[in-house]
């Protein structure tokens, strides 16, 4: 089977990217973090609707992040593709750093200071050829 090209990959990327951004589907994902669970408890813990829930894991497992076993009536989810999480987390953890950072007065000055030792270039790129 031939390597998908590299834009089939950032499309799939895309796809699943598509699917995962959504604050039901996200609640699933974070239910399912902790282990599979059944349709009945992730409608418990979200407090939301059997047939609602049921779509929602649908297009998940679909585009191949979730997955789920028969046991016996009952159908448990689990998450198929793990990698998602580091992304959510990742998306997370800047909007929380987003929001604390909100709180603070900017000062341009004290920031300027500390990039200036950092970088001495002041980020700008030597064009000089040697």
């Amino acid at each position: 089977m031939p390597r998908p090209s590299p834009h089939e990959r950032l499309e799939k990327a895309a796809e699943v990217l598509r699917v995962v951004a959504h604050p039901v589907r996200l609640g699933i994902l974070e239910i399912l973090e902790n282990g599979e669970k059944n349709v009945t408890e992730i409608c418990q813990q979200l407090g939301a609707a059997q047939a609602y829930i049921s779509q929602q894991l649908t297009l998940l497992k679909a585009r191949g992040v979730l997955a789920s076993r028969k046991d016996g009536a009952q159908v448990f989810y689990r998450i198929a593709f793990p990698a998602v999480l580091k992304i959510i987390h990742c998306v997370c953890a800047q909007q929380e750093g987003f929001e604390a950072s909100a709180d603070e007065p900017i000062d341009t000055k004290d920031h300027d200071r500390s990039q200036d030792k950092e970088d001495p270039s002041h980020g700008r790129r030597n064009t000089q050829h040697q």
